[in-house]
């Protein structure tokens, strides 16, 4: 760690190991430091640093150097923080930190920009403007304190309107207000980098030195925000309000002091342990055996530097909203034990050893996350230099005075109540306040102290110690082994069964992952039948949900799972309690039995689920009904919901033991294991469940359809959702089978080609939207690339652009690619082919998805590479004009059109000219009023049609009438496009050709000789 002359502060890691370089500045000021009456200036400075500096001026300078170098950038506006992160080749760091490090010494904020990139700051605020967790997030800041120097109620993200348009009105200049903020808020003594690449320390501390001293340094002061953010005004307070989707949810928060001082016991984390507890006695077990819960969490957190909340999140099924007050019984009572039980040493030593645990067999992640972790970390000051790294995985002193004093905080009048549900809770009119930024209704009132206070009816008890604290850590093998294996070896193959495993030779750390595959040809046979099977799945991991927390805490996990063909199971961690846990779990299979409490919250929690999917954004959509329109088999959410009903807890017990009579078995143990011990977990599963061998051909049901060639396909409905102002355009290219290795090789590198110039063109150029991405896209063994954007703008606009994209830039942009641009998108690819896993659960990841899917494709990375440098630009270009260009006759597309049923202004104005223009004249009150929902109401038909009906006193003039009609029509398609109606989706699916069966590259024979 060292400091520089103008007081920034750089850790830099030397790891000669890795393939990405990875970086990350933290600067100690975000939204908290907006002025008043500038909402989202410190996101909007974020958004416009990205897009030129004196050194790099042009726009996509920065992501195409990085596009180039295999690396990828980002960044995140917090409350006290600005985060900006990437990762690069290490060969590419050097140009990467120039270009950086120019982020804070010349960035250009070219006037240019100014409007465009508010427009997309606009549109991430639209976009979020449906996301539950969003509008919480701001409510509970609009209703927090806003005197005394407060500043938590600050709305962060900003939108047109808070950046553009009522500046504009008080004469205020945006960009030099922002050159301003900028200038007197980014200094180098509140800035923390962090550096990890392959480069020497002497080396790193040079280019360190060289690119970042120049900063200014303004010698601020560290923010501290520690201004009460909740008072006794907010305090004993309920706020109930409306969610988005119908998910009913209880918040109970706690304003707690700053406890970054207290790292060392860490008392917010202690007492989190108990209340989050999911074990026997515990207040999510009690809530769950009424059935009034589905998952609790608790965690303790310093919101910015200067305060805590300390914040209890419960998702209640319908019963649990109706008894809410009674879930906060259950919630009080709990924390009532644990005030008056003195703070237990055992179980903070039990938090501390398996911290210790997990400390020292830590593995490495991805860089980029990890420095962008440690970046925040150093802003935060909540640690001490020497204890950046290991400072958050365990406390090291026990200070039962501190943990009183924070329990003694967490009572029922010190503490504020948020209650979410989509309707108005039993007995209340509307809500009758709504939130500025968001539209959140909610009404506040007084908190039923009296009656939440009151102790619950309830078995509430403290855990017992863990029995599932790993004791034996023996590794099987204790140093890496210098040629380590390329792939998992087969070790067993039967008529029902086939497994692969390799023992951990690169990492060594005492974990272990089993992956199990329950092929059977009922699970996904119809929509019934997948709907049975996650029900099953479901309920498993339900019934086990007590009995395994313990084994999560300490470094176990399982998982229950339903794929298309079948169960999948999941035993993973330390190697000496797996063969336990996948035994107790593999017994529950066998023995299933429904609860029917249990049945009717899982039952409950998939029919809001698939009826909440109507809320999804656009995008989301577009890509599930792509899925559907190019799958043998693939049940559409209202397919599922039309399964739930009528369903019981016997359906459930039957189809179980069905799914489970004949199976095809698929195994994978890959990590600290030897041979006879990944045998001996394939010998349980078979003894546990004594299944008979399925048919492998009966599971083939589960193809790619084939688009014609050529074709030029529309499918267009509607958002479901009125309330969602955005429509999404997704575009789907077909370029073949997955097995002509040839063409997916060009498919990859095409697709990094044109990542950086759509990105460019759509999102930073045009302002289409903030959602805007590009990607190879492959199904059950056909592949293509798709092209997503999100956007106000109609949808058929968006696929017009993308489609205009092609011709307008991209075909010029490919032209005058020069050889040595070629060569440098080739080997940015190829580095990226080759990257190495960076954990035992990544490589573990690798091989499952190949035996997952069955193609046993282990080496495809490295085949890909070697293609991929054989590629001329020649190769490239013939393959745009195939597969890409608009004149082309073997082209293959499919844009996916998701219509928001919000209209906009510009498709209003000839309709709004057609009412000003009426004789006799409206009244101007009238007028005013109609041309208020046409120009900025952003209206549905049926709001449209009551406004004018309102204007006209409903005799409508039949030339209005005329235009409201063209108004609601689909908009004209280009020539050449047919349009899939919806009506019509079932069958056109079924006149469409079957893709390649999926077939394994080899059958591994020889490891079995090899094995006898």
């Amino acid at each position: 760690m060292i400091t520089l002359s103008n007081g920034l502060t750089a850790l830099l890691i030397e790891d000669p190991k890795t393939d990405k370089a990875a970086v990350a500045m933290s600067v100690g000021v975000g939204h908290l430091s907006d002025p008043d009456d500038l909402p989202g200036l410190a996101h909007f400075c974020e958004h416009m640093l990205f897009l030129g500096t004196s050194h790099y001026p042009e726009e996509a300078s920065y992501k195409h150097y990085l596009s180039q170098n295999s690396g990828s950038s980002n960044a995140f506006t917090s409350l006290a923080e600005t985060n900006y992160y990437l990762d690069v080749s290490p060969a590419g760091l050097p140009g990467a930190l120039s270009r950086h490090a120019q982020f804070f010494t010349s960035p250009l904020f070219d006037p240019s920009c100014t409007e465009r990139e508010v427009n997309a700051v606009n549109s991430e605020q639209s976009r979020n403007l449906q996301l539950d967790a969003r509008r919480l997030f701001q409510l509970g800041k609009a209703t927090s304190n806003r005197e005394d120097g407060s500043r938590y109620w600050k709305f962060g993200t900003g939108n047109k309107e808070t950046l553009w348009e009522k500046p504009k009105k008080r004469g205020v200049d945006v960009r030099d207000k922002l050159l301003e903020w900028y200038a007197n808020n980014y200094s180098a003594n509140i800035m923390n980098l962090v550096i990890l690449s392959t480069h020497t320390l002497d080396e790193l501390t040079e280019l360190v030195l060289a690119e970042y001293s120049d900063i200014p340094n303004l010698n601020l002061e560290h923010n501290i925000f520690d201004a009460p953010v909740l008072t006794p005004a907010e305090l004993k307070t309920e706020i109930s309000y409306r969610t988005i989707k119908d998910t009913p949810q209880l918040r109970i928060e706690w304003p707690l002091p700053d406890l970054r001082g207290f790292w060392s016991s860490k008392p917010g984390r202690f007492i989190a342990h108990y209340v989050g507890h999911e074990g026997p006695g515990s207040i999510l077990a009690e809530l769950k055996k009424l059935g009034w819960a589905t998952s609790l969490s608790a965690s303790s957190s310093n919101g910015s530097p200067g305060f805590e909340l300390f914040r209890i999140n419960i998702n209640l099924t319908a019963l649990g909203l109706s008894n809410y007050k009674l879930v906060l019984q259950h919630v009080f009572s709990y924390l009532s034990l644990l005030r008056s039980t003195p703070p237990q040493e055992w179980a903070f030593a039990e938090q501390q050893k398996l911290g210790q645990i997990g400390w020292r067999w830590k593995e490495n992640g991805q860089p980029s996350p990890f420095v962008k972790g440690l970046a925040s970390r150093m802003t935060d000051l909540e640690y001490p230099p020497e204890r950046v790294l290991v400072g958050p995985w365990f406390a090291v002193e026990f200070d039962e005075k501190v943990i009183r004093e924070c329990l003694e905080r967490m009572t029922v009048e010190g503490c504020r109540v948020l209650v979410g549900s989509k309707e108005p809770l039993e007995g209340r009119a509307e809500w009758s306040e709504k939130e500025e930024y968001y539209g959140t209704e909610f009404e506040r009132r007084p908190l039923d102290v009296e009656v939440v206070k009151a102790p619950a009816a309830a078995d509430l008890k403290l855990p017992e110690p863990n029995m599932f604290i790993p004791s034996d850590l023996e590794l099987v093998t204790p140093k890496p082994i210098e040629e380590p294996a390329k792939r998992p070896s087969l070790i067993r193959q039967t008529s029902s069964a086939r497994l692969f495993f390799k023992k951990d030779d690169t990492w060594c750390v005492p974990r272990a992952t089993a992956y199990f595959l329950l092929k059977s040809p009922l699970a996904d046979v119809t929509a019934v039948a997948a709907i049975k099977s996650q029900i099953f799945a479901s309920l498993v991991e339900e019934s086990l949900a007590s009995y395994s927390y313990d084994a999560t805490l300490a470094g176990l996990a399982y998982s229950v799972g339903n794929e298309v063909d079948g169960l999948e199971l999941v035993a993973s961690g330390y190697s000496d309690k797996l063969p336990l846990l996948l035994k107790v779990v593999l017994e529950k299979l066998r023995d299933f039995e429904a609860d029917p409490k249990q049945f009717e919250v899982v039952h409950e929690r998939l029919t809001r689920a698939y009826k909440n999917t109507k809320q999804n954004n656009p995008s989301t959509m577009a890509d599930s009904h792509l899925r559907h329109l190019t799958r043998q088999t693939h049940w559409t959410f209202d397919d599922r919901l039309e399964a739930l009903e009528g369903l019981t807890p016997r359906d459930i017990e039957k189809h179980s033991k069905e799914l489970l009579a004949e199976l095809q078995i698929e195994g994978l143990v890959h990590g600290n294991a030897t041979k006879e011990s990944a045998l001996n977990m394939l010998k349980l599963v078979e003894t546990v469940l004594e299944a008979k061998p399925a048919d492998p051909a009966q599971n083939d049901y589960h193809r790619a359809l084939v688009l014609p060639t050529p074709s030029n396909l529309v499918f267009r409905p509607e958002v479901p959702s009125p309330q969602n102002i955005n429509s999404a355009a997704g575009v789907y290219y077909e370029v073949g089978a997955t097995t002509d290795y040839d063409q997916l090789a060009r498919l990859h590198l095409f697709a990094q080609i044109a990542k950086v110039p759509i990105f460019s063109t759509l999102r930073t150029k045009e302002a289409l939207g903030y959602i805007v991405s590009s990607a190879v896209w492959s199904v059950n063994q056909r592949q293509g690339f798709r092209v997503m954007v999100q956007s106000e703008r109609t949808a058929e606009y968006l696929e017009d652009r993308i489609e205009a994209f092609w011709t307008e830039t991209f075909e010029q942009y490919l032209e005058e690619m020069g050889e040595e641009e070629f060569e440098k998108q080739k080997e940015s690819l190829v580095l990226s082919k080759r990257e190495k896993a960076k954990n035992l659960g990544q490589e573990t990841s690798r091989y499952w998805s190949e035996i997952e899917s069955g193609e046993l494709d282990f080496f495809h990375r490295e085949r890909e590479a070697t293609l991929i440098l054989t590629l001329t630009k020649a190769d490239i270009t013939t393959f745009f004009r195939t597969f890409f260009h608009p004149t082309s006759s073997s082209r293959s597309k499919l844009s996916i059109l998701m219509r928001s049923q919000r209209l906009q202004p510009t498709a209003l104005a000839p309709l709004l000219t057609l009412i000003q223009q009426q004789e006799p004249a409206l009244p101007s009150e009238r007028l005013e009023e109609a041309r208020k929902v046409l120009e900025e109401g952003k209206p549905t038909l049926e709001d449209l049609r009551a406004a004018v009906e309102k204007a006209f006193g409903g005799d409508v003039p039949s030339l209005v009438k005329g235009e409201m009609e063209r108004v609601a029509e689909k908009a004209q398609l280009r020539e050449g496009t047919m349009e899939i109606l919806e009506e019509e989706v079932e069958s056109w699916r079924a006149g469409l050709e079957k893709g390649e069966e999926v077939k394994p590259v080899g059958d591994f024979a020889t490891d079995l000789e090899a094995h006898l």
